[in-house]
């Protein structure tokens, strides 16, 4: 990977990640023996978002609502083509 730096190259890294809830508390304030539960909104189906940057600081991604699959990916990295090229 260094190698590609020295020669100029640029690198492009890319990511998934999603999100399933909406609270995102650890902890609470609560009474001594109180369990300081919090609501959990789940959300279904979970939030998507995929994202790439590069060794420019240029950087894409998309959002989506629904569950990323391979089929996801590849239409991201078939638009990213498009705008890359």
């Amino acid at each position: 990977m260094m190698g590609l730096l020295n020669d100029g190259k640029r690198i492009i890294n890319i990511d998934e990640t999603w999100l399933n809830e909406t609270n995102f508390t650890r902890r609470t304030w609560a009474f001594k023996d109180d369990k300081g539960n919090s609501t959990l909104n789940t959300v279904s189906p979970r939030i998507s978002m995929i994202a790439a940057i590069d060794t420019e600081g240029r950087c894409w991604f998309t959002v989506s609502h629904a569950n990323t699959e391979s089929n996801m990916i590849a239409l991201f990295l078939y638009h990213l083509t498009k705008v890359l090229d």
